[in-house]
């Protein structure tokens, strides 16, 4: 390579090499003392004793949240009410179960005030909140709402539910849950009312794509009307025909009953009673 080359080569590497120099003292130089990522560098460069922000966020969180309902103490007693009523529920049907209603009802009459209590808070933070409720446990909460007789209440949350019902299944299954509010004793009974909104649940099943689904849906249905008629002693002219419909779908005595056709089966018994003894 020829001299000139050579040291036109050379003065490109120190052109290069300058360059960078001046590139890194560049960036030594503009480099911020403080991150953008931490809260604490943004109270340093604001000036402001760390005490002081951390006295007004104690403010915030302890006197206008809480106020708001919002504060991390009264959210953090909801989601453990939450949880305790799970683990009530899960306690009942597995001594349901395991000992029939005995078992599952001396559970519930030594835990009845417990659940009252956590059914009231709950419900009174639901009418501060109800957008922090996920359906499935506004649902939760309407259902022990009914149990204790604040059928009032319970609608309230179920009239809410629609928006979150969006599969044909799941709007059957909320038509009937007002029905059984309706059907409950409490301050919003309404016989009437509750056979008319589980015809609308029965009629609703027509939306449901599986076959099978839909049976089971209607049977449930059926089920349910047939217990509350002779719940409320009701004319035995007008509990027969839902009776025989329900037998046609009941596999009581067959390896494949279910408890559901144990509990028909114990309908088909007070039926027959009351009605054809």
């Amino acid at each position: 390579m020829a001299d000139h080359d050579l040291r036109a080569e050379n003065d490109r590497l120190r052109a290069r090499l300058s360059a960078f120099e001046r590139s890194a003292e560049d960036s030594r130089r503009g480099k911020r003392w403080y991150s953008d990522n931490d809260w604490k560098d943004w109270v340093k460069l604001s000036g402001l004793p760390l005490a002081f922000v951390l006295a007004c966020y104690t403010f915030y969180d302890d006197v206008y949240l809480r106020y708001k309902g919002q504060d991390r103490a009264t959210v953090s007693a909801i989601e453990s009410n939450l949880r305790e009523i799970q683990k009530l529920n899960e306690k009942a049907y597995a001594l349901n179960e395991a000992d029939g209603l005995s078992g599952s009802s001396s559970f519930e009459a030594a835990n009845a005030g417990l659940r009252q209590r956590l059914v009231s808070q709950t419900f009174a933070y639901w009418q501060q909140q109800p957008d922090f409720f996920q359906p499935s446990e506004a649902q939760i909460l309407a259902d022990q709402l009914l149990q204790q007789g604040r059928t009032k209440d319970a609608w309230q949350i179920a009239e809410t539910l629609d928006s979150a019902a969006r599969t044909a299944t799941d709007r059957v299954n909320l038509a009937t849950f007002k029905g059984r509010i309706l059907a409950a004793e409490g301050d919003a009974f309404d016989l009437e009312a509750a056979r008319k909104q589980l015809g609308v649940a029965y009629g609703m099943t027509d939306d449901v794509a599986v076959s099978s689904r839909t049976l089971a849906l209607r049977r449930m249905i059926v089920q349910y009307r047939v217990q509350m008629e002779l719940y409320y002693e009701q004319p035995c002219e007008g509990i027969g025909p839902l009776v025989e419909a329900l037998e046609a779908w009941t596999l009581d005595g067959t390896p494949a009953e279910d408890t559901q056709d144990r509990e028909a089966r114990r309908l088909f018994e007070t039926y027959a009673a009351r009605c054809t003894g």
